[in-house]
């Protein structure tokens, strides 16, 4: 029963072919500001991340690193993919919002600990 996610997978699988530019919002914390490979995202809680601090994408830099970005600090290079963009921030954001919403801290939190009800309504809302 946690049919919230196979839209955002689907989204973010997509969204890997696609030309990011990171140009970080806090200067003290990254160096690089230049081309980018997304290469996934964390929505479920692990043990780096909490529910709270969720979604985080992580995308790659040519020189190999890869690291955390959020949604502000990604910039498409080519214009015709901001469509692309604001669908993949949407489809990631939006079940987040709707837990949230309800009282939860994250989807993940909600489908987890919630009734069935609870899970149903949610996933209705999708």
């Amino acid at each position: 029963m946690n049919d919230w996610k196979a839209p955002l997978l689907k989204a973010l699988e997509a969204a890997q072919a696609l030309e990011f530019r990171f140009e970080s919002v806090m200067d003290c914390t990254r160096y690089l500001n230049g081309a980018v490979t997304l290469v996934g995202a964390v929505i479920e809680r692990n043990e780096n991340y909490d529910d709270e601090s969720l979604p985080y994408f992580f995308v790659k830099a040519a020189d190999g690193e890869v690291f955390q970005a959020g949604e502000d600090e990604l910039q498409v290079i080519h214009a015709a993919d901001q469509a692309a963009l604001n669908n993949l921030i949407h489809l990631l954001a939006m079940p987040f919002a709707l837990a949230r919403d309800a009282g939860w801290l994250s989807p993940g939190h909600l489908m987890n600990e919630g009734s069935d009800e609870q899970k149903a309504s949610f996933l209705a809302s999708l």
